[in-house]
C-alpha cells in the first residue's frame, strides 16, 4: 500500500513540475511580446490592434458559422405568456363546469385517463389501453405521476372520480357516462371497465378529468364545485395554480406556474396568465400593444386592425358546436309539428348569420356538422314572407306571449332579437329572457321553456345520441326539444352497437331524415372563430383544432430559444 501512494505522490509531483515550466516558458514569451511592442510607433500599434481585431472576428465568424450549419433553432425553458379570456369562472373543479370558460381553463390544471382528439386516442394518464371481444376496456396507469401538491397520484384517485360520477347526487355536466358500467380493480396500476351493453364509442366517455381523493374526500358531494377555492384547485396537468384576482367575489386573473413534474414533457413556458375581460374592455389597441398575448374572437375591429395583423398569427377554426333553436315539443302550440314547421321557415338563417358576420359562422342545415363522414344536407326552405303569412292565417292560432329563453352572450342575445323581429311580423309576441349560467342550468334540467337557444356542443364523432334519444329527456338529459320517436331511438341505438361505418352512416343519414321531418329544433349555423396568438408565442397550427382543445399541447409551446444539434 505503501508502495502505491509513493507512486502517486510521484506522479503529482512530476505533473506539478512541468506545469511550472509551462508557466514559465509562457510568462519570459509574455514579456519579450510585451518589451517587443514598446518598440513600435503609434500608428504599428494600431495597425497590430486592428490587425488582431480582424484575427479574432474572422475566427468568430467561422465558429459561427460551424455552429448555424450543425445546429438549428429549438425550445427552451422560460418567459411569461398571457391569454385573454372573455368569459367567467365560478368554479374550477372540472366535473362541475358551469361553462366553457371554466372548462378550458381546468384543462390547464387536470389530466384524464385518456384524451380523444380529431377522432384518435391518446394516452395521458395511462400506459396501456386494451379492449377485449366483449368491449371491456383495461387501463395500466402510467408510473411515477404526481399531484401538483407532490401526493402521488394512485387507483384509489381513479376510483374516487368514478365514484362521483356514478352517485345519484352527481348533477353535473358529465352525468350519465358511465351509466351502469362497474369499475374492477384489477392491480395497484390497473383497472377495468365493463360495459352492460358493447358501445363502439364507450373511449370517449373515459376522457373525464380525475380530480385527487385527498382533497376532496372529506367534502360532501353537494357542496363540490361551489365557489374558487385555491386550496381545493389541486391537479396533475401542465400548469398549477399560484395565485387568484378577485374582486367583488368576480375572479380577474388567475396565475400559474408550470408543472416540473407534469407525467408528460415539461412545459416551456414558466409562466402562464389567464385574464377574465369583456371584450368591449380590452379593445383592439390595448390588446394589440401587448406582448406575448392570446386570444379567441369573432370581433371585426380586432381581426382588421393593423397592430394585430402585424404582431399577431391568426387561426380559423370551425368550433366542434351548432347554434340551435330548440322547440318545447310536449307543449302548446310546439307539440303540433305543422307549427313547428312553420315556424321554422319563418326565420331567415341567412339574414341572421349576415347580421352577425359572415366571418362568424357557416350555415348549416342538421344535426352532424359538415366533414363529418355521416353529413347529409338537408332541404331548408327558403325564407317566403307572403307564403309564411297564409301558413300561418291557416294555422288559426291563439297565441298569449312566447318566450325564448336564451344565456347573457352576445352573439346569443342578438340572434334572439333577430328571431324575435322575424315573428312579430306574423303578429306572434316574443319575450326574449335571458339567463345567468346557474339559471340557465335550471332551465335545461326542468325543460321550462317554450323554446330555448343554445349553442351545444359536440364531440368529434358528432354524438347525436345526448341530445335526440327520449331516454336523456328526464333527469336532466340534453334532449332538449324533448322529442320521443322511438324510429330515432332505435337508429342511434344502431349507431352504438354497429363496428361497421357503413352501417353508422345508413343509420345516421336515416336519423337526419326523420329528424329534418319532425323539426323539433332548428339548425343555424356552426361558430367560427380566429385565435390570435403574438408571434413571440411558437406555436403549431395543428394544436387549434378546436377552440375547448387549444390548451392540449401547450407543454409544447415556447418562447425562448437555444441552438441544438440538428
Amino acid at each position: 500500500m505503501k508502495l502505491i501512494f509513493q507512486k502517486i505522490r510521484e506522479g503529482l509531483a512530476s505533473i506539478l513540475r512541468t506545469i511550472i515550466k509551462s508557466w514559465k516558458w509562457f510568462f519570459v514569451r509574455f514579456k519579450i511580446i510585451k518589451f517587443s511592442f514598446r518598440l513600435l510607433n503609434n500608428k504599428e500599434k494600431y495597425t497590430v490592434y486592428l490587425l488582431m481585431v480582424f484575427i479574432i472576428f474572422g475566427f468568430y465568424n467561422i465558429g459561427r458559422k460551424n455552429l448555424l450549419d450543425i445546429t438549428v433553432p429549438g425550445p427552451a425553458y422560460g418567459g411569461n405568456y398571457t391569454e385573454v379570456v372573455v368569459g367567467e369562472v365560478t368554479n374550477l373543479n372540472p366535473l362541475f363546469y358551469r361553462n366553457e370558460t371554466e372548462l378550458e381553463i381546468s384543462s390547464l390544471i387536470y389530466s384524464s385517463l385518456i384524451d380523444v382528439k380529431a377522432n384518435t386516442i391518446e394516452n395521458d394518464l395511462i400506459k396501456s389501453l386494451t379492449i377485449d371481444k366483449e368491449q371491456n376496456y383495461t387501463l395500466i396507469l402510467n408510473n411515477d405521476i404526481f399531484w401538483h401538491d407532490g401526493k402521488e397520484l394512485t387507483i384509489e384517485d381513479i376510483e374516487f372520480t368514478v365514484n362521483i360520477l356514478q352517485s345519484p347526487l352527481y348533477n353535473g355536466p358529465l352525468k350519465g357516462i358511465l351509466n351502469d358500467v362497474v369499475l374492477e380493480i384489477i392491480s395497484d396500476t390497473g383497472i377495468r371497465f365493463l360495459l352492460p351493453t358493447k358501445d363502439k364509442n364507450f373511449a370517449q366517455n373515459l376522457s373525464f378529468p380525475i380530480i385527487p381523493k385527498h382533497i376532496f374526500q372529506d367534502i360532501p358531494l353537494t357542496d363540490m364545485g361551489k365557489g374558487i377555492n385555491k386550496n381545493q384547485i389541486v391537479g396533475s396537468g401542465p400548469y398549477k395554480i399560484s395565485e387568484i384576482t378577485q374582486k367583488n367575489k368576480e375572479v380577474e386573473a388567475i396565475n400559474f406556474d408550470a408543472f416540473r413534474k407534469y407525467h408528460s414533457e415539461r412545459p416551456y413556458i414558466n409562466k402562464l396568465n389567464i385574464k377574465l375581460t369583456d371584450i368591449g374592455v380590452v379593445g383592439a389597441e390595448k390588446f394589440s400593444k401587448i406582448n406575448n398575448r392570446g386570444m379567441y374572437i369573432t370581433d371585426q375591429e380586432m381581426l382588421d386592425n393593423k397592430n394585430i395583423k402585424n404582431h399577431y398569427n391568426k387561426f380559423e377554426i370551425y368550433e366542434q358546436k351548432q347554434l340551435v333553436v330548440f322547440f318545447n315539443t310536449e307543449i302548446k302550440p310546439f307539440n303540433d309539428k305543422k307549427v313547428r314547421r312553420v315556424f321554422s321557415n319563418a326565420i331567415d338563417r341567412e339574414v341572421i348569420l349576415n347580421q352577425l358576420g359572415e366571418k362568424n359562422g357557416r350555415l348549416i342545415s342538421g344535426p352532424i356538422l359538415p366533414g363529418h363522414f355521416a353529413y347529409k344536407e338537408q332541404n331548408v326552405s327558403k325564407y317566403d314572407n307572403l307564403n309564411l303569412i297564409k301558413q300561418f292565417d291557416n294555422l288559426k292560432l291563439n297565441l298569449d306571449e312566447l318566450t325564448i329563453v336564451t344565456d347573457s352572450t352576445e352573439n346569443n342575445k342578438r340572434v334572439a332579437f333577430e328571431i324575435q323581429k322575424s315573428w312579430e311580423e306574423f303578429d306572434i309576441s316574443l319575450n326574449i329572457k335571458e339567463l345567468n349560467s346557474d339559471d340557465l342550468q335550471q332551465a335545461i334540467q326542468t325543460k321550462e321553456y317554450s323554446v330555448l337557444i343554445l349553442g351545444i356542443s359536440l364531440d368529434t364523432d358528432n354524438d347525436q345520441y345526448p341530445y335526440w334519444h327520449s331516454s336523456q329527456i328526464e333527469n336532466g338529459g340534453l334532449n332538449l326539444s324533448k322529442l320521443n320517436n322511438q324510429d330515432i331511438d332505435n337508429l342511434l341505438e344502431n349507431v352504438i352497437s354497429s363496428t361497421d361505418q357503413d352501417d353508422s352512416k345508413k343509420y345516421l343519414n336515416e336519423f337526419q331524415d326523420i329528424l329534418n321531418e319532425e323539426v323539433p329544433a332548428i339548425f343555424l349555423f356552426q361558430p367560427k372563430s380566429y385565435y390570435l396568438i403574438d408571434k413571440n408565442i411558437k406555436v403549431e397550427e395543428e394544436y387549434f383544432s378546436t377552440k375547448m382543445d387549444r390548451f392540449e399541447k401547450i407543454n409544447l409551446w415556447y418562447i425562448k430559444t437555444k441552438r441544438v444539434a440538428k
